[in-house]
């Protein structure tokens, strides 16, 4: 419900990881003719529940897309965001 709110620009995130995250999905989002963003509990939604449990399986900041238009279906695929610490913290000694 957290997620839903930012995206629709009703709260304001203040996580420096995850607002470069929610920077990419509302530039994503404007890519879009219409758009919309409601919170769906899991217990009413099988689907959403499915697909939280594979999202779980992706490495921290990868995300997938799945647009479906009648029997055609193209996967959109994001690259995590790596913060400059990580990159220090992982960078070759000197």
């Amino acid at each position: 419900m957290v997620v839903v709110n930012w995206i629709n620009n009703v709260t304001t995130c203040h996580t420096h990881t995850l607002s470069n995250i929610l920077h990419d999905a509302l530039t994503l989002k404007t890519a879009f003719n219409h758009f919309s963003c409601l919170h769906i509990y899991r217990e009413h939604n099988s689907e959403a529940d499915k697909l939280s449990k594979e999202a779980s399986t992706l490495p921290r900041g990868e995300w997938i897309i799945v647009e479906q238009n009648g029997t055609e279906e193209h996967q959109f695929y994001h690259r995590p965001y790596i913060d400059q610490r990580e990159q220090r913290d992982n960078s070759p000694a000197s």
